[in-house]
């Protein structure tokens, strides 16, 4: 009779671990965008594959003033239920800059700001944001802890890495956090900015080497190849 007792108690506790689960999923889910967005004359697609079943990853999209769009990729600590949840902090401290006129490294700053408050003990956030004016083509990126993004240019026909870094989010208050120095450049027609977090790179291949930078320059120029 004690064991089945204890075998009841593990079964409910898993069921009710199952049931939050869930509707953590289900919140995560409904805080993402879809998968293919137009907005002001730039079409973004975007792949999301958590490595569990829900995690920390995330992306958004808003309008600033001044005709430009902002696009933000972002990894939080640790996987499941907190981090998916975190990203709810997270969309808000985003969002909270919609229609302004502050530039990538404010916003950046403003997140940390709310960040720091928000997060849990021990949960940062890896960020990176691009802040596209869609009347020069102009793009500014600041970067805190994500890996560098890659440029495919179709008129150079060549694909280069932007450096752009910085501290990651929440880990202090902004007297002391740096956003990094922002990188500027300028978008060409047809131009493909590839934006991805180390869920990308640190995938593991059959050889049991990382899927690295080189490989997935390499898969962006075939890639480009294909649909030329």
């Amino acid at each position: 009779d004690q064991v089945l007792n204890q075998r009841n108690v593990l079964f409910e506790a898993q069921n009710v671990m199952q049931r939050e689960l869930t509707l953590a999923k289900q919140v995560h889910t409904k805080l993402l965008l879809p998968r293919k967005i137009r907005l002001n004359g730039i079409l973004i697609n975007v792949q999301y594959k958590p490595s569990f079943e829900i995690g920390g990853d995330f992306y958004d999209v808003i309008s600033l003033a001044n005709h430009r769009v902002a696009i933000m990729i972002a990894d939080l600590t640790g996987h499941g239920i907190q981090a998916a949840l975190c990203t709810a902090l997270l969309k808000f401290a985003f969002t909270a800059f919609k229609q302004s006129s502050a530039e990538a490294i404010e916003i950046l700053q403003g997140m940390n700001e709310i960040l720091y408050k928000g997060l849990p003990q021990d949960i940062y956030a890896a960020a990176l944001l691009a802040v596209i004016d869609t009347e020069t083509w102009k793009c500014k990126i600041v970067n805190g802890g994500i890996p560098h993004p890659f440029l495919l240019s179709r008129r150079l026909g060549r694909v280069e890495k932007l450096f752009a870094s910085g501290m990651m989010l929440g880990l202090f208050e902004n007297n002391v956090y740096e956003p990094g120095i922002e990188a500027e450049i300028q978008l060409g027609k047809k131009d493909t900015l590839f934006l991805f977090t180390d869920g990308l790179t640190e995938i593991r291949q059959r050889t049991d080497s990382f899927f690295g930078d080189h490989l997935v320059a390499d898969t962006i120029i075939k890639f480009s190849a294909q649909t030329s």
